[in-house]
């Protein structure tokens, strides 16, 4: 006798974008994930609640990130219903990613890499060069310069916003414009910080806003990363899809998503001299910096497209794996 294949998936997901591995760029998209995989999905939160209203039909299965706070309520309630139950385990560890395998408890689990919807970031990568002679006229930016993009993500420490500026304030010798994103808690202390930068600089401060960030980040050459303790995974995805090189220190996030001197430059953490030589040796080496560009699109598409993880997910929550 055939099993049906699910159909209704219960998704228990966090969206704390400040905390965990990979903030926005896996937690919170694992539903639309599955939803692009062809499943409809619920939100699970409501049915571990004893007070909740229950749903006319229940789901087919249950999906649950592995460190969710309520992983055990959802696992004896799967288990008191009958219920497939499949965790997701977000890895940072590159290369860490495997397939659907069972555990002694009969869930399934799936490790899976960070991952974004790259669609907005090829779109406007293929029209990079119309991009950045459209805001280099709106913005004042000279566009044959290097254009360097940083992001200032929420939650972002103030010692690592100070770090950043003190290596823009090395790159006296060059000539460059710099686009910052930041978040609307940081808009005016970075407001105060760019008047110090070197004159030969240029630079605008742009306030969150998709459309406009997407645009930005298309006509950029390269990413500078702040360094951010619990997230920013997000960031250096956008960066990537977007087409730039990164430079940025090395951590278990960095390395993750940049390849060191594939895709980007990683330096240690804590020598901000060792960072600003980096930037300086992209911007003076244009063919090391195209290089590095060429092969970002790829990474993404391989690793990181949420199309990839919902082939993976739609196997797991199947079991075309041959889980038993």
């Amino acid at each position: 006798m055939s099993v049906k294949p699910p159909k209704r998936i219960a998704v228990l997901d966090r969206l704390d974008h400040a905390q965990g591995f990979g903030g926005a760029a896996t937690l919170g998209l694992i539903d639309q994930a599955l939803t692009l995989a062809g499943f409809e999905t619920l939100d699970a939160a409501p049915l571990l609640e004893q007070t909740a209203r229950r749903p006319e039909r229940l789901p087919d299965a249950w999906v649950t990130v592995s460190d969710h706070a309520q992983h055990q309520d959802a696992e004896r309630f799967c288990h008191s219903q009958s219920l497939p139950h499949h965790y997701v385990d977000p890895t940072l560890s590159h290369g860490s990613e495997t397939s659907p395998h069972q555990r002694d408890n009969g869930s399934n689990h799936l490790t899976i890499a960070p991952f974004l919807d790259p669609g907005p970031y090829f779109a406007a990568q293929r029209d990079a060069a119309s991009l950045r002679q459209n805001l280099s006229q709106r913005h004042a930016l000279p566009v044959d310069r290097s254009w360097i993009f940083l992001s200032i993500p929420s939650g972002c420490e103030t010692s690592a916003l100070f770090s950043t500026f003190e290596i823009l304030s090395r790159l006296y010798m060059l000539d460059w414009n710099l686009i910052v994103s930041a978040a609307e808690e940081h808009h005016d202390q970075a407001s105060q910080l760019l008047p110090g930068l070197s004159g030969k600089s240029r630079y605008l401060l742009q306030k969150y806003d998709v459309r406009e960030r997407i645009a930005f980040m298309a006509a950029s050459d390269l990413c500078l990363s702040v360094e951010r303790s619990g997230g920013g995974v997000m960031d250096l995805l956008e960066a990537l899809a977007s087409g730039l090189a990164v430079v940025a220190n090395k951590s278990a996030e960095t390395e993750a998503i940049v390849e060191n001197g594939v895709t980007g430059r990683l330096s240690a953490a804590g020598n901000p001299a060792s960072l600003s030589n980096d930037l300086t040796f992209l911007l003076r080496h244009d063919n090391f910096l195209q290089s590095y560009r060429g092969k970002t699109r790829e990474q993404v598409a391989e690793r990181h497209d949420i199309h990839v993880a919902a082939r993976r997910l739609r196997r797991m929550v199947t079991r075309e794996d041959d889980l038993c």
